[in-house]
């Protein structure tokens, strides 16, 4: 079998987009197919680039954004599918979406409400299944979903010895980079300087709070300028300040880098609210995000825990990849990745961090080198055209044993 019927199932994940794409007005009189083209043109999260990748080699490939409301339920109703209210209609959908295409190989992206275990039990009503797959950069309960016939892929090798140990067949497989995204961006001057864009880590529970205090402290140690996508984005209400933070108390969290974070408490608060308004900005996605990525000279990137155990967010390819000089905290498999601070500019603690943005900011020609580098690196060995071969090679593997 040298080609194969894919289908992935991924979700759009963001509940800010969610909620903007069910809004659009724009997208009530499209069909099924039509709102799917318009949310991958967008290039949201995964975009539909696996598709992309697997339809040049040759094998036919559907995306499914199971989460994204308006879309899956308009294929509902171009199917007949009929739904009863308050039921759980992801699943629903999914199921009866496989058992119509029909594919060779499902691969679900992440350990999601859409569960191996829930697909191997209509598997007989989906004839030509073969393989399910799950793709996923953190375990969670997730082993709890999969069979022992599922292929598990792994975005770190700590991941994957979990997974081996589980005695599940699996194999290593890091996030990419769309290459796509280089002819839809605009050169322009890299205006931008130092930039954040994500989640400050308020509204993600007491593991996040590294990330939160390190970029306090950065904006008020160096021209960091943050993009903001946090969980409150979506919510109306007002919210209380931190009543730890009185601004005595503030000024001396953000003036002492060598403070222990251990000792502070979990986000109570927007970090916006702690910012001063001209460092700070609402989030971007899709294209928008990308540029504004690009027209940075340094982008900054910090893994959600205290302190990261291994690298390979999403975050690092995308950054690399659009062609900024990343700064990012650093783990044991980084050099598998990224020569630090000639690809890369990696840190291990928030002084250390402050003193290279400082540097790099002051010398531009030298961020402008490593930037250059780190592209070049991605473009090599992290495209998603490379990350897709190697899906395809295991895959055709997997589907002649």
């Amino acid at each position: 079998m040298s080609h194969y019927h894919v289908v992935r199932i991924s979700p759009l994940v963001n509940l800010t987009l969610r909620m903007q794409i069910t809004k659009d007005e724009s997208l009530a009189g499209m069909d099924y197919d039509g709102i799917l083209s318009h949310i991958c043109r967008m290039h949201l999260n995964y975009s539909d680039v696996f598709k992309f990748e697997m339809e040049k080699l040759g094998n036919q490939c559907e995306e499914i954004l199971y989460d994204v409301e308006p879309l899956q339920k308009r294929w509902a109703i171009e199917n007949d599918l009929p739904l009863e209210p308050g039921e759980q209609w992801q699943l629903k959908i999914v199921l009866a979406q496989l058992k119509k295409l029909n594919p060779d190989v499902v691969v679900i992206q992440g350990f999601t409400r859409i569960e191996a275990k829930a697909i191997e039990e209509v598997s007989d009503q989906i004839p030509n299944l073969k393989k399910i797959v799950v793709h996923s950069g953190a375990i969670n309960n997730g082993l709890s979903t999969v069979t022992q016939d599922t292929i598990l892929l792994a975005g770190t090798p700590s991941i994957l010895q979990s997974f081996q140990k589980a005695g599940l067949p699996s194999h290593l497989l890091y996030h990419c980079f769309d290459t796509r995204l280089l002819v839809e961006l605009q050169e322009n001057e890299r205006s931008e300087g130092f930039t954040f864009l994500g989640s400050s880590g308020f509204g993600y529970g007491n593991i996040h709070k590294y990330r939160y205090w390190e970029l306090l402290k950065l904006v008020y140690n160096t021209p960091l300028k943050v993009w903001l996508d946090d969980r409150d984005n979506y919510q109306t209400t007002e919210h209380m300040l931190n009543p730890f933070l009185g601004r005595p108390l503030l000024d001396v969290c953000y003036n002492d880098l060598e403070q222990d974070i251990d000792t502070l408490p979990p986000p109570r608060t927007p970090l916006r609210d702690l910012l001063p308004p001209e460092r700070v900005n609402g989030p971007k996605y899709g294209l928008p995000f990308f540029q504004l990525m690009k027209d940075s000279a340094i982008s900054l990137h910090r893994h959600a825990g205290k302190v990261p155990t291994e690298v390979g967010a999403m975050r690092m390819f995308q950054a690399t990849g659009v062609g900024s000089c990343l700064l990012t905290d650093t783990a044991s498999n980084m050099q598998d990745l990224y020569e630090p601070d000639v690809e890369v500019v990696t840190y291990s603690c928030v002084e250390e961090c402050v003193e290279k943005a400082n540097y790099l900011m002051a010398n531009p020609a030298k961020a402008r080198e490593i930037a250059d580098k780190g592209q070049q690196r991605t473009l090599r060995d992290h495209s998603s055209q490379v990350r897709y071969n190697t899906f395809h090679q295991i895959m055709l593997e997997a589907l002649k044993n």
